[in-house]
């Protein structure tokens, strides 16, 4: 059984609540109805919708806070906000203050709804090529392009604060081998399952991604080599004692890993090129243990 996507309607006049939210149930949504911004912001927090009605000449009415809160209550990607005026440049200054469609009141219910469904079809669309853009399609996790991002992020905020941050790069040993003795699809199978791994081992303020092939890359604020290595263990410890189901039986896993503390002064890609430098070792020095980087010279 399919959900039905969710709007939230907020309005002052409950006839025009009520008319929406009509409306949108005769086109196979669900609605909320609210009759002011702190209430349709709560409603949003919990509901999650896939759109907002706003009506945005309620007395009071901050367009841009209810912009900003509806988008931070957002799991993923943006929500799109109709709006409703009757002022001569809403639509103008509506549009360019983020709302994603308009309709002049006094409002016709089905127009309002036939705006909301198509400015959520766009959302949609808009939150898959975001999600292209940010994620490895095979493993959830953050892409390359993304991670070198974050990585000139963090490197600025270690900059100005004088902290510490670290990196860990993961590679799963023996992964060709896993390949060719039982088929790509268990390769993505262990793939898929380290990924989960390391996404439940770091911390929340720890961003993870695949960097490439069986690598995977995970960036740690605040934290000092000591702290690198014991995660670093934990992630490897964690992939060494789950099991990978196989045709064939279960495949035990196991990875390898480099630890290096980004140095101040130091370009911010010297962390990555001394992390990897330390998977190396561990790799020519057996495999599924943990090197730390030594200093940048």
């Amino acid at each position: 059984m399919s959900v039905r996507p969710h709007a939230v309607v907020v309005a002052a006049v409950r006839g025009v609540r009520a008319q929406v939210c009509d409306a949108l149930r005769a086109a196979g949504w669900t609605a909320t109805e609210t009759q002011d911004a702190r209430s349709a912001l709560n409603a949003a927090v919990h509901t999650k919708p896939d759109a907002v009605v706003a009506d945005l000449d309620m007395p009071g009415l901050d367009l841009s806070a209810l912009l900003s809160g509806i988008s931070a209550s957002a799991e993923a990607g943006g929500v799109p906000i109709v709006g409703l005026s009757s002022t001569r440049g809403g639509p103008a200054d509506a549009l360019r203050a983020g709302v994603a469609d308009f309709a002049r009141k006094p409002v016709d219910p089905s127009e309002v709804a036939v705006r909301v469904v198509a400015a959520a079809q766009r959302q949609r669309h808009l939150n898959g090529l975001r999600r292209m853009a940010l994620f490895d399609v095979l493993t959830g996790l953050y892409n390359r392009r993304h991670m070198l991002d974050q990585l000139r992020v963090l490197a600025a905020i270690a900059a100005r604060r004088g902290d510490d941050f670290a990196a860990i790069l993961v590679d799963v040993d023996g992964f060709k081998r896993v390949n060719d003795t039982h088929g790509h699809a268990t390769g993505d199978e262990v793939l898929s399952i380290v990924a989960r791994v390391v996404s439940q081992v770091v911390r929340t303020e720890d961003v993870a991604g695949r960097w490439g092939g069986e690598e995977f890359l995970v960036l740690l604020p605040r934290t000092s080599e000591e702290g690198a290595v014991l995660a670093a263990e934990r992630i490897l410890v964690t992939i060494r004692t789950t099991p990978v189901a196989t045709p064939n039986g279960v495949l035990s896993v196991t990875a390898s890993a480099g630890a290096a503390v980004h140095h101040h002064g130091r370009p911010a890609s010297d962390v990555l090129v001394r992390a990897d430098k330390a998977l190396y070792a561990a790799k020519t020095c057996g495999r599924d243990q943990v090197m730390a980087a030594a200093p940048s010279t």
